[in-house]
């Protein structure tokens, strides 16, 4: 598997977290299926190559958009990959999609949709654009570009949610809501509202992902701790704890998970 990513440039970082790419040219596996875990932020993804299949809770598989809005997650996604992948994508920061048009991250929680549905043949002409360019750095800029185009810089993001996901990014999700609120200087349930207005799910919700992500990254390390000194570090009540949280997050125990191969989640992950 290939991974390339970029920053955003200034004008782009209030919204957009970060640009990536993939190519996978492996070889073909029907079984194959990618675990994708919640991070807290939406992503517009652009597939290049075969599109990825979403399976629903019976298990069947359902073909994935060329150009879709993935909005965010409260537990597992599972997705089959065609043959060949190769993906195109904007991670926007947990309140940047909303500066699209036509988009309530809350109404897409747990939902992809195509994007066609909300721009039209524009959605296509990014994917055009895409395939047209000659290599990864020509593509991120066509990315760069259609953000500058598309993006709605005129609503004004409440600063105090910024400093709320800030604190609980920082904190792996150890602060609770009320501590959140105090120290980004506004009242829990002014807090709460932004969150659902601009990100998608609760203040809460978001600071178990933290937690969860830093979770996966420890896992991810050779040497990897036991699970128990693992739930005090990052702050579960016993590894019992972790393991309920996994399982709602992951969809399976955190010992399935440490077996399982893992391709696009792995380089995905917000350590």
């Amino acid at each position: 598997m290939l991974y390339a990513e970029r920053l955003p440039p200034p004008d782009l970082a209030p919204y957009v977290r970060r640009f990536w790419q993939v190519e996978d040219r492996a070889s073909y596996d029907a079984l194959r299926l990618e675990r994708i875990v919640a991070d807290g932020c939406m992503e517009l993804v652009v597939h290049l190559g075969d599109r990825y299949a979403r399976l629903d809770e019976q298990g069947r598989a359902h073909e994935q958009p060329r150009v879709l809005l993935a909005g965010q997650l409260e537990g597992p996604l599972l997705l089959r990959p065609g043959r060949t992948s190769a993906i195109a994508a904007i991670r926007f920061q947990p309140w940047g999609a909303a500066a699209l048009r036509g988009v309530a991250p809350r109404e897409l929680l747990g939902e992809t949709l195509a994007l066609e549905s909300l721009l039209g043949a524009e959605a296509e002409r990014l994917a055009d654009a895409l395939a047209r360019s000659r290599d990864v750095e020509a593509r991120f800029e066509v990315l760069i570009a259609w953000c500058r185009a598309h993006l709605d810089a005129s609503p004004r993001i409440p600063s105090f949610l910024v400093a709320a996901v800030r604190l609980a990014e920082r904190s792996a999700g150890k602060l609770r809501v009320e501590e959140l609120a105090k120290r980004a200087g506004c009242e829990r349930r002014t807090l709460e509202r932004a969150f659902d207005t601009w990100v998608g799910i609760t203040p809460k919700v978001h600071s178990r992902v933290q937690r969860m992500q830093r979770v996966l990254a420890s896992l991810q390390t050779p040497q990897r701790e036991s699970l128990a000194a693992l739930a005090s570090r990052a702050g579960f009540a016993d590894q019992a704890h972790l393991t309920r949280e996994f399982l709602a997050f992951v969809g399976i125990a955190p010992s399935a998970y440490v077996r399982e191969t893992h391709g696009l989640q792995d380089v995905l992950i917000e350590g």
